[in-house]
């Protein structure tokens, strides 16, 4: 039996990069996936190679840096694919600057704001979820 047989995963960032290949990876093992991205069109190509190994995947337009869409990404998971069990929070940026003196304060407010601000809300919204599955 595989290691996630039966299993549910939401994965931010699933669409393209590490994502893409964490989904992939994920689906073979047996899980259901619902990608959560800003890239509807990347995010659907993704979800193709995932029912093309016989999983299920939903697609969920998803900013991790808003409250009520990593609510509405959580909720539309369990009512599409039954339940919450995985999530793997892989959303992040890098920003256009990133060396040294050159990062502008825009810059890291957004990278804070995706890669550990949206951590905390995505974690947040699942947990709930988590818990009543025990």
């Amino acid at each position: 039996m595989p290691a996630l047989e039966n299993r549910v995963a939401l994965v931010t960032g699933g669409a393209r990069g590490i994502g893409h290949g964490i989904v992939l990876e994920m689906a073979r093992e047996g899980a259901d996936i619902a990608i959560g991205d800003i890239d509807l069109t990347e995010a659907e190509k993704t979800a193709a190679e995932v029912r093309n190994v016989g999983r299920q995947c939903s697609i969920i337009e998803l900013d991790v840096t808003s409250e009520q869409q990593a609510e509405t990404a959580v909720a539309m998971a369990v009512s599409e694919l039954g339940r919450l069990d995985i999530l793997v929070n892989n959303a992040g940026i890098v920003g256009q600057n990133v060396g040294g003196d050159s990062i502008t304060l825009m810059d890291w407010d957004a990278c804070y704001e995706v890669n550990l601000k949206g951590i905390w809300i995505m974690s947040r919204a699942a947990v709930g979820q988590f818990r009543t599955a025990g």
